[in-house]
């Protein structure tokens, strides 16, 4: 059997461009107050190794407005030109898209204990808080 081709790409550029970098904060890390964060050094875009950390913040970590439109198109043009036929080409090969764990329903569980509430602040009074 064949070894499968590996090639290896910038992860900072590629996560950058193709919105995931900003996916994976938004769905992830920005809920939890967590935040990986991009930096240019000698023109070359890399990976923070530092990790802004707001978990003490009841609001965590926000997008303005202006960032979510400019990210929410790298994401979606993306996925429109290659993640979906690539999630549909791994459900068909293995019978899922996202790899199952035994911890799956544990997970799950914790994520539907949440109470849903109205905000008690406006989204601009919450960016304004996170620099303070």
């Amino acid at each position: 059997m064949e070894k499968p081709f590996r090639k290896y790409v910038s992860a900072a550029d590629f996560l950058f461009e193709s919105g995931l970098f900003f996916e994976i904060n938004r769905r992830l890390l920005h809920p939890l107050g967590l935040s990986l964060e991009l930096k240019t050094i000698n023109g070359e875009l890399r990976i923070n190794k530092l990790m802004l950390d707001l978990r003490d913040s009841p609001a965590g970590v926000i997008y303005s407005e202006a960032e979510l439109k400019e990210h929410e198109k790298r994401i979606i043009d993306f996925m429109d030109a290659f993640g979906m036929e690539k999630m549909q080409e791994r459900q068909n090969l293995l019978g899922y898209i996202v790899q199952k764990s035994s911890n799956d329903n544990k997970v799950l569980s914790t994520q539907n204990k949440i109470v849903i509430k109205k905000p008690t602040k406006k989204l601009w009074e919450m960016n304004e808080e996170r620099w303070d």
